[in-house]
């Protein structure tokens, strides 16, 4: 089934889900497109329509990817694919790549767990965390989030983040039944399937922190750096020792 939230094209998947903590399954998407704003490629303003007709709603049109709780994200070329072959109008129209930044549309293409809850009459907290262990793209941002809404798709509550290590828990008070969405967001040019890769991907490691960096080992040449108090110690007692040898 399809909802209509605003301007955005939902893919919605409903399926009867256990309240306890579970891995995270990407299994819906939506995309929103924006015309290049000032300075290409950038955000603009929205495009008021959509190509045939209706949004695809094969999430992995997305350029998402999953095994067990690793998952990779990239630039979505769907739109240029799908233009390639067509009028250079159209190649124009949805095609962008480095040596015509001026071609093309922006896009922000959300791949998402899509889950429904019934009204519980307790609290319940749906956990989202993980950690952005490679992120290699040039001219596209990733973003993590969650939403919550209504059955009939009012926007509940909605929080973003773009750390390395994020943590998105929506809390449902059970007092009402809930769609909750929690994936990420990936934006930037619509770019041309055989150059998908020069502009990188990202890979998520999901539900925990990302591990925090070793310590380095020290180097044998380095040379031994003082806190300044000592360092004055230091050259007060080499002075004493001065005095002392000529008294």
């Amino acid at each position: 089934m399809r909802v209509l939230v605003g301007k955005v094209m939902a893919t919605a998947i409903l399926c009867a889900v256990s309240v306890s903590a579970s891995a995270t399954t990407i299994n819906s998407g939506y995309w929103n497109i924006y015309y290049y704003g000032a300075t290409p490629p950038s955000q603009g303003p929205a495009v008021e329509w959509w190509p045939d007709g209706g949004v695809p709603d094969d999430y992995t049109l997305g350029q998402v990817s999953q095994s067990g709780d690793r998952v990779i994200l990239k630039p979505n070329v769907h739109f240029c694919e799908n233009a390639l072959g067509q009028a250079q109008s159209d190649i124009d129209y949805w095609c962008y790549s480095s040596s015509t930044p001026d071609k093309g549309k922006w896009l922000t293409a959300s791949s998402y767990e899509q889950t429904s809850f019934t009204a519980a009459g307790s609290e319940t907290v749906i956990p989202f965390s993980g950690c952005i262990a490679s992120n290699t793209l040039t001219d596209h941002t990733v973003t993590a989030f969650v939403k919550v809404f209504s059955p009939s798709f009012d926007l509940w509550y909605e929080e973003y983040d773009s750390s390395g290590t994020f943590n998105l828990p929506a809390t449902l008070a059970g007092d009402a039944d809930a769609i909750v969405q929690h994936g990420f967001a990936v934006s930037g040019p619509t770019v041309r399937p055989d150059e998908v890769d020069v502009y990188g991907s990202v890979v998520v490691d999901l539900g925990g922190a990302c591990p925090a960096p070793p310590v380095g080992e020290a180097d044998p040449n380095a040379i031994p750096v003082l806190p300044l108090g000592g360092l004055l110690g230091l050259i007060g007692l080499v002075g004493w020792l001065g005095v002392r040898r000529r008294a």
